[in-house]
Protein backbone atom coordinates (compact mmCIF):
# COMPACT_ATOMS: atom_id res chain seq x y z
CA UNK A 1 0.00 0.00 0.00
CA UNK A 2 1.31 3.41 -0.74
CA UNK A 3 0.17 6.47 0.47
CA UNK A 4 -0.41 9.92 -2.09
CA UNK A 5 3.01 11.17 -1.35
CA UNK A 6 4.40 7.73 -1.48
CA UNK A 7 4.97 6.52 1.79
CA UNK A 8 4.54 2.90 2.07
CA UNK A 9 1.97 1.21 4.50
CA UNK A 10 2.33 -1.85 6.22
CA UNK A 11 -0.71 -4.31 5.93
CA UNK A 12 -1.86 -6.94 8.64
CA UNK A 13 -1.46 -10.55 7.07
CA UNK A 14 -5.54 -10.97 7.11
CA UNK A 15 -5.74 -7.77 5.26
CA UNK A 16 -3.11 -8.83 2.31
CA UNK A 17 -4.58 -12.21 2.05
CA UNK A 18 -8.38 -10.31 1.47
CA UNK A 19 -6.75 -7.92 -0.44
CA UNK A 20 -4.88 -10.64 -2.86
CA UNK A 21 -8.09 -11.78 -3.91
CA UNK A 22 -9.41 -8.77 -5.76
CA UNK A 23 -8.45 -8.82 -9.53
CA UNK A 24 -4.59 -7.46 -10.61
CA UNK A 25 -5.05 -3.92 -10.50
CA UNK A 26 -4.32 -0.41 -8.80
CA UNK A 27 -7.41 1.20 -6.73
CA UNK A 28 -7.65 4.35 -5.04
CA UNK A 29 -8.81 3.36 -0.84
CA UNK A 30 -8.07 4.55 2.02
CA UNK A 31 -6.85 2.46 4.91
CA UNK A 32 -8.94 2.81 7.97
CA UNK A 33 -9.46 2.00 11.86
CA UNK A 34 -12.95 1.67 12.21
CA UNK A 35 -14.36 3.83 14.64
CA UNK A 36 -10.98 5.67 14.79
CA UNK A 37 -9.47 8.67 13.24
CA UNK A 38 -7.24 9.11 10.18
CA UNK A 39 -4.23 9.24 12.09
CA UNK A 40 -4.62 6.08 13.58
CA UNK A 41 -4.03 3.98 10.56
CA UNK A 42 0.06 4.92 11.27
CA UNK A 43 0.10 4.12 14.64
CA UNK A 44 1.93 0.36 15.00
CA UNK A 45 -0.36 -1.29 17.49
CA UNK A 46 -3.30 -0.67 15.76
CA UNK A 47 -2.34 -2.11 12.32
CA UNK A 48 -4.63 -5.42 13.56
CA UNK A 49 -7.40 -3.81 13.16
CA UNK A 50 -7.31 -1.58 9.89
CA UNK A 51 -9.51 -1.85 6.91
CA UNK A 52 -9.86 -0.81 3.91
CA UNK A 53 -12.29 1.33 2.02
CA UNK A 54 -12.11 1.63 -2.00
CA UNK A 55 -13.37 4.64 -3.41
CA UNK A 56 -12.30 3.75 -7.38
CA UNK A 57 -10.48 2.14 -9.87
CA UNK A 58 -7.62 2.79 -11.79
CA UNK A 59 -6.65 -0.29 -13.85
CA UNK A 60 -7.94 -3.34 -13.59
CA UNK A 61 -6.44 -7.13 -15.61
CA UNK A 62 -3.70 -4.34 -17.03
CA UNK A 63 -6.16 -2.53 -18.62
CA UNK A 64 -6.28 1.34 -17.81
CA UNK A 65 -9.63 2.48 -16.49
CA UNK A 66 -8.46 6.37 -15.52
CA UNK A 67 -10.02 7.86 -18.64
CA UNK A 68 -13.33 6.06 -18.82
CA UNK A 69 -16.27 7.99 -17.00
CA UNK A 70 -16.50 7.32 -13.14
CA UNK A 71 -20.27 5.86 -13.30
CA UNK A 72 -18.09 2.59 -15.86
CA UNK A 73 -15.51 2.95 -12.91
CA UNK A 74 -17.72 2.51 -10.51
CA UNK A 75 -19.69 -0.88 -12.03
CA UNK A 76 -15.84 -2.44 -12.21
CA UNK A 77 -15.52 -1.33 -8.52
CA UNK A 78 -19.12 -2.85 -7.25
CA UNK A 79 -18.00 -6.04 -9.36
CA UNK A 80 -15.53 -7.21 -7.00
CA UNK A 81 -15.70 -9.64 -4.02
CA UNK A 82 -14.93 -7.90 -1.32
CA UNK A 83 -15.02 -8.71 2.79
CA UNK A 84 -15.84 -7.48 6.00
CA UNK A 85 -11.92 -5.80 6.04
CA UNK A 86 -11.99 -4.62 2.59
CA UNK A 87 -15.15 -2.77 1.77
CA UNK A 88 -16.34 -0.51 -1.19
CA UNK A 89 -16.96 3.02 -0.70
CA UNK A 90 -21.08 4.38 -0.12
CA UNK A 91 -22.57 5.79 -2.96
CA UNK A 92 -25.31 8.17 -2.96
CA UNK A 93 -27.42 10.74 -5.04
CA UNK A 94 -25.77 14.30 -3.42
CA UNK A 95 -28.36 15.76 -0.45
CA UNK A 96 -27.55 17.90 2.02
CA UNK A 97 -29.56 16.42 4.72
CA UNK A 98 -28.08 12.96 3.68
CA UNK A 99 -24.19 14.83 4.34
CA UNK A 100 -25.03 16.20 7.44
CA UNK A 101 -26.09 12.29 8.41
CA UNK A 102 -22.95 11.65 7.50
CA UNK A 103 -21.03 14.05 9.90
CA UNK A 104 -23.38 13.23 12.56
CA UNK A 105 -21.97 9.48 12.02
CA UNK A 106 -18.38 10.54 12.38
CA UNK A 107 -17.65 10.85 8.70
CA UNK A 108 -14.99 13.70 7.81
CA UNK A 109 -16.63 14.08 4.43
CA UNK A 110 -17.99 13.40 1.00
CA UNK A 111 -16.37 13.40 -2.16
CA UNK A 112 -19.30 14.72 -5.18
CA UNK A 113 -18.03 13.55 -8.45
CA UNK A 114 -19.54 13.75 -11.90
CA UNK A 115 -20.64 10.66 -13.02
CA UNK A 116 -18.92 11.39 -16.36
CA UNK A 117 -15.86 12.56 -15.15
CA UNK A 118 -12.36 10.55 -15.92
CA UNK A 119 -10.04 10.18 -13.02
CA UNK A 120 -6.78 12.34 -12.74
CA UNK A 121 -3.60 11.27 -10.90
CA UNK A 122 -2.14 13.24 -8.17
CA UNK A 123 -4.88 16.09 -8.44
CA UNK A 124 -9.12 16.37 -7.22
CA UNK A 125 -10.47 17.20 -10.19
CA UNK A 126 -12.59 20.60 -10.86
CA UNK A 127 -14.92 17.58 -11.50
CA UNK A 128 -14.84 16.21 -7.69
CA UNK A 129 -15.32 18.30 -4.58
CA UNK A 130 -14.53 17.48 -1.31
CA UNK A 131 -16.97 18.36 1.40
CA UNK A 132 -16.01 18.81 5.17
CA UNK A 133 -17.50 19.65 8.09
CA UNK A 134 -16.92 23.61 9.50
CA UNK A 135 -16.53 23.96 13.17
CA UNK A 136 -15.85 27.66 14.48
CA UNK A 137 -13.18 27.81 17.00
CA UNK A 138 -12.21 30.60 19.03
CA UNK A 139 -8.04 29.82 19.11
CA UNK A 140 -4.67 31.36 19.46
CA UNK A 141 -2.28 31.00 16.81
CA UNK A 142 1.01 29.32 18.55
CA UNK A 143 2.68 27.85 15.93
CA UNK A 144 2.94 26.49 12.30
CA UNK A 145 4.02 22.89 10.55
CA UNK A 146 6.17 22.63 7.51
CA UNK A 147 4.05 20.53 4.69
CA UNK A 148 4.07 19.97 0.69
CA UNK A 149 3.26 23.65 0.15
CA UNK A 150 6.32 25.02 2.02
CA UNK A 151 6.64 26.38 5.59
CA UNK A 152 3.61 27.53 6.43
CA UNK A 153 1.35 24.51 5.30
CA UNK A 154 -0.85 24.29 8.50
CA UNK A 155 -1.02 26.29 11.43
CA UNK A 156 -1.09 25.19 15.12
CA UNK A 157 -3.33 27.03 17.65
CA UNK A 158 -4.23 26.51 20.73
CA UNK A 159 -8.25 26.69 21.57
CA UNK A 160 -9.45 28.25 25.20
CA UNK A 161 -9.01 25.42 27.02
CA UNK A 162 -5.74 24.89 25.66
CA UNK A 163 -6.36 22.00 23.37
CA UNK A 164 -4.36 22.11 20.35
CA UNK A 165 -5.35 22.51 16.97
CA UNK A 166 -3.69 21.77 13.88
CA UNK A 167 -5.10 23.16 10.20
CA UNK A 168 -4.74 23.50 6.93
CA UNK A 169 -3.91 27.03 5.82
CA UNK A 170 -6.53 28.32 3.72
CA UNK A 171 -4.84 28.80 0.60
CA UNK A 172 -1.70 30.28 -1.13
CA UNK A 173 -2.79 33.85 -0.16
CA UNK A 174 -2.67 33.50 3.40
CA UNK A 175 0.49 30.90 3.47
CA UNK A 176 2.37 34.14 1.03
CA UNK A 177 1.08 36.43 3.85
CA UNK A 178 2.69 34.06 6.51
CA UNK A 179 5.93 33.52 4.73
CA UNK A 180 6.26 37.09 4.84
CA UNK A 181 5.67 38.60 7.74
Amino acid sequence: AVSRLGNTRKLHSALEAALSQLPDGIYDSELIVPGGTSTDVVNLELLSNTHIVLFDVLQQFGSSLIHRPYHVRRVALQRLRTSPIVQISESYQVEPDLIKKLWTRGEEGVIIKEVDSPYEPGKRSKSWIKVKQEDLVVARVIGYQSGKLGPHSRIVAEDTEGVKIVVKTLNDDWRYHFDTN
